[in-house]
């Protein structure tokens, strides 16, 4: 591990995924399973999304050791309709589960231009972006939302009976990097506010409401209490819609049924019981991908050639950032803070496989 700051260290990411991986199957989940969690939460922190990475991976070791994850689920469509699919999740972690359901909505996209697939019986599938991602990796447009336990105050309420319920879009292009929006729908992301409050930071204002309902900067303050949508009633608005399209589908658990207890919460991952739904389009179905992708690429280079705000370093497509820190990480190393390092050196020590240097 290289030092890079303060509290900081670099790793390589292939030689960390391939630890994450051993540390799964060292707890009997399914290898190919091992590989796809461990590649994900990989993924999450070469693109900077630090609060779905490896950081996440001690919870959901404990998930499985304490019976509550099933460490080899039969992960199987139960509906079939063509280009319309439900799936089971078994109780799968949602990394398995999304992948297997992405595999589907990709091949019947390309068989039939346009898929939906609607997943049950599932947990927390990690980064949002992955999924779309992998649409985007074989030339398709893609979606993905998921519901989870209730932290947020829907507009006008002032304790927690939704999710952050996130979305994401990925759009590829051609020579430019591919459009990728990945967002939750609070004001700050749940994951950020754990990370603030395992490093001692205080949160940015309007993020979240304390457990007697007062605004709060403090992130422990933060976690025992309640998050506020993002955009007030648009936010609030869009995590009712995932709701529904993450549960109503596939008949997947919802709201309240959900389990209480978060991952920040009590450091393990409980069943949920939650569902995803993923939407793919073959863009060649409506025009030459060629022309598509020369299209995506015009409007990407006119919107960057926007002038600058002042104090802006001026304007980019959602994703481009991520792709730029993923490219720089798998050359450079994998950042990760202190906290992480030490929980990932606790988590090493305890299966006699501590992390790589």
């Amino acid at each position: 591990m290289t030092a890079v700051g303060k509290g900081e260290g670099r790793l390589d990411h292939q030689a960390l995924e391939r630890w994450a991986s051993s540390i799964l199957c060292s707890i009997d989940v399914d290898a190919g399973d091992a590989d796809t969690i461990a590649r994900c939460l990989v993924e999450a922190d070469l693109r900077g999304h630090h609060s779905h990475g490896v950081d996440l991976l001690p919870a959901y070791v404990r998930g499985f050791v304490e019976g509550h994850l099933n460490p080899t689920p039969e992960v199987r469509i139960v509906r079939d309709s063509g280009g319309v699919v439900v799936v089971d999740g078994d109780n799968g972690l949602g990394h398995v589960v999304a992948d297997f359901c992405c595999d589907v909505a990709i091949e019947r996209a390309r068989q039939f231009g346009v898929a939906a697939v609607s997943a049950r019986s599932s947990n927390h599938f990690g980064m949002a972006g992955h999924w779309p991602l992998k649409a985007v990796r074989a030339q398709l447009i893609g979606h993905a939302t998921t519901n989870g336990p209730m932290v947020m105050a829907p507009w006008g309420g002032r304790t927690a009976s939704i999710c952050n319920n996130p979305l994401s879009w990925g759009i590829p292009a051609g020579t430019e990097p591919p459009i990728l929006l990945d967002m939750a729908l609070t004001a700050g992301a749940r994951g950020k506010i754990r990370l603030a409050n395992q490093r001692n930071e205080p949160i940015p204002e309007g993020w979240a409401l304390d457990r007697d309902g007062l605004p709060t900067t403090d992130a422990q303050r933060a976690l025992d209490g309640v998050m506020v949508p993002l955009a007030e009633h648009k936010g609030s608005g869009l995590a009712i819609v995932n709701e529904v399209l993450a549960s109503a589908l596939s008949g997947a658990s919802f709201l309240g049924a959900i389990a209480e207890a978060t991952m920040a919460s009590s450091g393990v991952h409980k069943s949920w019981g939650n569902g995803h739904f993923f939407f793919m389009l073959d863009p060649e179905a409506l025009r030459p991908l060629d022309e598509f992708l020369a299209h995506v690429d015009a409007i990407i280079r006119e919107l960057r050639a926007t002038p600058r705000a002042v104090g802006s370093p001026g304007v980019e497509v959602p994703g481009a950032r991520s792709a730029a820190n993923e490219q720089r990480c798998r050359r450079d190393g994998v950042e990760l803070d202190v906290g992480t390092i030490s929980k990932l050196h606790e988590l090493g020590t305890k299966y006699g496989l501590d992390i790589p240097s």
